[in-house]
């Protein structure tokens, strides 16, 4: 049988967190964005061509 150990939160080395580069910066404030609940007026689909006929039948 295997037995697995857990150390307890404070025998983990906390050192190993600060080598760690944080890759994220932040730049000022972070602000909520309005998103929109229904489209512009200005969006419709778009109109695809017909499709050309088939000369290999």
């Amino acid at each position: 049988d295997e037995v697995e150990t857990v150390l307890p939160d404070s025998e983990i080395n906390s050192d190993v967190a600060l080598v760690i580069p944080h890759e994220v910066e932040t730049v000022g404030d972070f602000k909520p964005i309005e998103h929109p609940t229904e489209p512009p007026d200005s969006d419709h689909p778009v109109t695809c061509p017909a499709p050309e006929p088939s000369i290999s039948n």
